[in-house]
């Protein structure tokens, strides 16, 4: 998994880009973060590293020019 050098973006960022508006909202954010947020990261991050092409990484970088443009 260390072999892969990191990008500019990834699933991870997509997916949370709101971030700090879910860890705002929680009434314990560490935890929020730690037990939710964090596991959902590693799994996007391994399944990247597993399914890694430059196919999918042409739909990550169209799905963050989406999600920039839409928001």
């Amino acid at each position: 998994m260390l072999t892969v050098r990191p990008g500019i973006t990834d699933a991870a960022s997509i997916e949370f880009r709101n971030e700090e508006d879910i860890l705002a909202a929680s009434p314990d954010p560490e935890r929020t973060y730690r037990n939710v947020i964090l596991p959902r990261k590693l799994e996007l991050y391994e399944q990247y590293v597993r399914t890694r092409s430059f196919r999918g990484d042409v739909r990550i970088l169209v799905r963050t020019a989406m999600a920039v443009l839409v928001k």
